[in-house]
């Protein structure tokens, strides 16, 4: 008549006949009944992670992520007397990589966690050199190493003919053109190379200088140029001989070398005066001499005589 009740230990429950009776014929009613492990709630699989099995009372659960991520949360979990698990549910967060020096002359776009990719990009008028991109690894260290941003070029400026320049063609170079002696710049003086490798202003050329205009010379005329360098000739008319610097240059400072020269008459030898007779003055170009006989005498030959230019007198010498 007696009646048995079967007791699971913490953590266990009854399967089969929690009771059993004592029975007229010295059996027990029912069956033996078993003890088994209770369950907790299957545990989920975190992303970009794994588990091993389990989920039945004393079962533990190792948490382990893929490469590049980090366990943030319980690594271990272990199913609990009251079906309920030991610690919190974990996940798995992307490893990081340590901050990377900044690049003078740039910036960079990208985060910093596992599997990015950080670009690097250069201020206008630089140039990237070396690694453009690098990504975060797995072992928390970056790819590829640190660039650097240089200066952009721009072609070489060419020196102009009777002049010079400075140097430089990078991005930010100044150049500065001047001149020989006796030529002035025609054209941008100073040139910058621009961050779209071109250069500001245009591209001079050094002109010669020129001199002010002569003044004209009477009974003559010039020939030649009035820029640096350049020799002019005076050239007088016909019966008009040069008196002063027949040549005259244009200097590095705009002048003249040398003074106005002047066209002046040429001489004829002097006429003589003829026996009996008179004449009068006169024996340079164009002068017109006159020749007359004393009283009782006449006048034999030219009576007008002209000093002509090739400096011989027309006419024939008279006499009286």
């Amino acid at each position: 008549g007696d009646v048995v009740t079967y007791h699971c230990d913490p953590g266990y429950e009854i399967s089969g006949d929690e009771e059993r009776t004592c029975q007229s014929d010295q059996t027990w009613s029912g069956t033996q009944p078993t003890c088994n492990r209770k369950a907790c709630p299957v545990l989920s699989v975190p992303n970009n992670g794994s588990r091993t099995e389990g989920h039945l009372y004393g079962d533990k659960v190792t948490y382990s992520c893929n490469e590049g991520y980090e366990l943030i949360g319980s690594e271990n979990r272990t199913c609990q007397a009251n079906q309920s698990w030991s610690g919190t549910q974990p996940n798995c967060s992307r490893t990081s990589c340590p901050p990377l020096p900044p690049v003078e002359h740039g910036s960079t776009s990208g985060g910093s966690y596992y599997g990015d990719v950080v670009t690097y990009h250069c201020d206008p008028g630089y140039e990237i050199s070396g690694d453009e991109e690098r990504t975060c690894q797995s072992d928390q260290t970056w790819s590829g190493t640190q660039p650097t941003c240089s200066r952009t070029a721009c072609p070489v400026l060419p020196v102009p003919n009777n002049g010079s320049r400075t140097e430089g063609h990078l991005y930010g170079d100044k150049v500065t053109f001047s001149c020989d002696e006796g030529y002035e710049l025609i054209g941008s003086e100073n040139r910058t190379c621009q961050a779209n490798q071109s250069w500001s202003g245009t591209q001079p050329n050094c002109s010669r200088k020129p001199c002010s205009p002569l003044l004209p010379v009477e009974h003559g005329s010039t020939s030649g140029g009035s820029y640096y360098g350049d020799v002019v000739t005076y050239h007088c008319d016909p019966g008009y001989e040069i008196s002063g610097d027949e040549e005259r240059t244009c200097q590095s400072d705009q002048t003249w070398s040398g003074t106005q020269p002047t066209c002046s008459r040429k001489a004829c030898q002097e006429l003589p005066i003829p026996n009996n007779g008179i004449r009068t003055e006169g024996h340079l170009y164009g002068d017109k001499v006159t020749f007359s006989c004393n009283e009782g005498y006449e006048l034999i030959g030219s009576e007008n005589r002209t000093c002509q230019a090739n400096q011989s007198w027309s006419g024939m010498q008279p006499t009286c």
